[in-house]
C-alpha cells in the first residue's frame, strides 16, 4: 500500500517518467474486394516514458462538460491495463456515433473535446482537440 503512495507521488514529482502521450485520427478499415469500413475515429496512448503506466479508464467529454457515457471509445485491450516503456495501444469509436453524443448534448459545429486517460495513481492526461459533429453527422456510412 505504502509502495504504491510513494509510487504516485515520485510519478506527479517527476515529469516525463511515465505520461502517457495521446493522439486521434479519423479512419477506416480495408474490407473484402477494398470496400471501406464506416468512417472511425482512432484514439492512440502511447507510453514514452521510462516507467510503466497503468491506464484505469478513458473517455470523451465536450470541454467543460461531462463525460459522454453513450460514446465510450472500445480498446484493443479491455481497461484496466498496464504500459510498458515504449508500448501503445489503440482505442476506436464511430465517428457519427460520437457526433450523435456531442450533438445530443447541444454541441454543434467543430466543438471542443477532451480526450481524458486516467492512470493508476488518479492523474488525468488530457489532449483536447476540435471533432466536425455536423460534417460526420451528414455521413452515409450505415
Amino acid at each position: 500500500m505504502i509502495y504504491g503512495v510513494v509510487r504516485c507521488v515520485l510519478r506527479r514529482l517527476l515529469p516525463g517518467r511515465g505520461n502517457p502521450k495521446l493522439s486521434w485520427s479519423p479512419g477506416a478499415y480495408a474490407g473484402p474486394e477494398e470496400e471501406l469500413s464506416p468512417l472511425y475515429a482512432f484514439f492512440r496512448v502511447a507510453n514514452e516514458g521510462r516507467n510503466p503506466v497503468e491506464l484505469v479508464r478513458l473517455y470523451l467529454a465536450p470541454v467543460g462538460g461531462e463525460p459522454l457515457e453513450e460514446a465510450t471509445p472500445e480498446g484493443e485491450r479491455p481497461l484496466p491495463l498496464s504500459l510498458a516503456p515504449g508500448e501503445a495501444t489503440t482505442f476506436r469509436l464511430r465517428a457519427k456515433r460520437l457526433a450523435r453524443a456531442l450533438a445530443a448534448a447541444g454541441h454543434r459545429g467543430r466543438p471542443r473535446v477532451r480526450l481524458v486517460a486516467v492512470d493508476g495513481c488518479g492523474g488525468e492526461h488530457v489532449l483536447r482537440f476540435r471533432y466536425p459533429v455536423d460534417e460526420y453527422l451528414s455521413l452515409r456510412d450505415e
